[in-house]
């Protein structure tokens, strides 16, 4: 299982105290949550750091049975912290979604993110666009077609 990963340098302007606090807010996440991987990111303008916005992509079959605002309203009761990271809680069948709408909140996060948490569907998925491929393999019995 991978737990941090940086990703291309000069790209990802997070600091270590910031991937320290995501990490801090992760943990308490998995006392309530299967987490299956976690990805810190930022997007917005390049040119002034004020305007780009941290979020942390949490994906965990746990969310299934939840609305969205019911997730963030669950993680933070969890957390107990008000975050200043925005949460993006999802299923893997939403993550796959997301995807395959070209979400680019999701490809930062494959492109540029650091990697908290991994059981290992995250970084086939990073490897499979980075090299431009259309199909992944998940596991044994699971492919996905990315685009």
């Amino acid at each position: 299982m991978q737990n941090y990963t940086k990703g291309k340098p000069g790209v990802i302007r997070l600091d270590e105290k910031t991937i320290e606090y995501a990490k801090k807010i992760l943990k308490k996440i998995e006392e309530k949550f299967d987490v299956q991987f976690a990805v810190l990111a930022e997007m917005g303008n390049g040119t002034k750091d004020d305007y780009r916005e941290k979020f942390l992509l949490i994906v965990s079959e746990d969310f299934a049975k939840m609305k969205p605002e019911e997730r963030i309203s669950k993680i933070k009761s969890v957390t107990q912290i008000e975050t200043g990271i925005d949460l993006y809680p999802h299923t893997l069948l939403e993550f796959k979604n997301l995807l395959r709408r070209y979400q680019g909140y999701v490809f930062e996060a494959i492109e540029h993110g650091i990697i908290l948490k991994d059981n290992g569907i995250f970084k086939k998925v990073r490897d499979a666009v980075k090299n431009n491929l259309r199909i992944v393999k998940i596991d044994p019995e699971t492919i996905w077609e990315l685009y």
